[in-house]
């Protein structure tokens, strides 16, 4: 990953997140972008359905339950700044322990923006993604 990338993402997140009740941290939102694109700004739309858009691969049904942000699916989840208080707002709506350690942390988050909050109870996330996640979660 790209300095500029790093650089760019988080001032973005800095002026979107920077507040005392920010359930996602930086650092978190950071690792969602590279496991979902290798936070590829550029990523757009998919074709396939569902449809995923921007470097946070966010549908449309989850951009509507994070309280349709901006004015349409498409310039918010392609655009970093919306996307990531999207995801905020989804995990604050929908957070909850999915791997059973009594803990809610960035694996829950991922498994929540990948499979679902009921999905993450009951399936797993693929290992390419989780390994993506877990190796930039390292100090």
């Amino acid at each position: 990953m790209s300095e500029n990338y790093l650089v760019l993402f988080l001032l973005s997140t800095l002026f979107c997140l920077s507040r005392q009740d920010q359930l996602v941290s930086d650092k978190c939102l950071y690792c969602l972008c590279v496991a979902n694109t290798n936070c590829n700004l550029g990523t757009g739309c998919t074709k396939d359905e569902p449809q995923v858009c921007g470097p946070q691969a966010i549908t449309k049904l989850y951009w509507i339950d994070c309280g349709e942000l901006e004015d349409s699916y498409e310039s918010c989840t392609n655009n970093l700044y919306c996307a990531n208080e999207c995801i905020e707002n989804y995990m604050q709506r929908y957070k909850r322990d999915c791997d059973g350690n009594s803990e809610i942390n960035c694996l829950d988050f991922a498994a929540i923006h990948r499979l679902g909050p009921s999905g993450c109870l009951t399936s797993s996330l693929p290992e390419d993604y989780k390994n993506a996640l877990v190796n930039c979660l390292k100090p």
